[in-house]
């Protein structure tokens, strides 16, 4: 399972007014945070193949915390997509990432998955593959 998470970021007024409190020498109260954007889509990359997910979807993801340092009441969706036990594997190469927003469903980030962590989630599926290829 692949969770995709927008960030909670700091808004600009809230970080400005932080700023000068404490370039005076007083408190600056909690920072405001909001969610950066909602999830619309993502797609993961064997090489340069798209592996389909068992289960895509979206579910809503809430914040509400105030405290000393941090204030935020905010709600956004994330990604939770389901994919097989050999979708992520060192035979792919490259395994990327490539995740869309609401705001802008066009642009895309990609963010490509260090060797290493494949490694590690192949390794990981290993006694499934194993007890899966058994079965059959």
């Amino acid at each position: 399972m692949l969770d995709a998470r927008p960030k909670l970021v700091e808004g600009f007024w809230s970080a400005l007014g932080r700023g000068v409190a404490e370039s005076q020498g007083h408190y600056a109260g909690p920072a405001n945070l909001h969610f950066k954007s909602d999830f619309y889509k993502m797609t993961l990359l064997c090489g340069d193949l798209p592996v389909t997910p068992i289960h895509p979807g979206k579910v809503e993801h809430r914040v509400a915390v105030a405290n000393a340092a941090v204030k935020v009441n905010d709600a956004t969706f994330e990604g939770l997509y389901t994919y097989r036990p050999d979708a992520i594997s060192p035979l792919c190469g490259t395994v990327k990432l490539v995740l869309f927003t609401e705001k802008e469903p066009e642009k895309a980030d990609v963010r490509i998955i260090p060797e290493k962590v494949v490694q590690r989630i192949w390794n990981d599926f290993a006694p499934y593959r194993s007890a899966a290829a058994s079965a059959r």
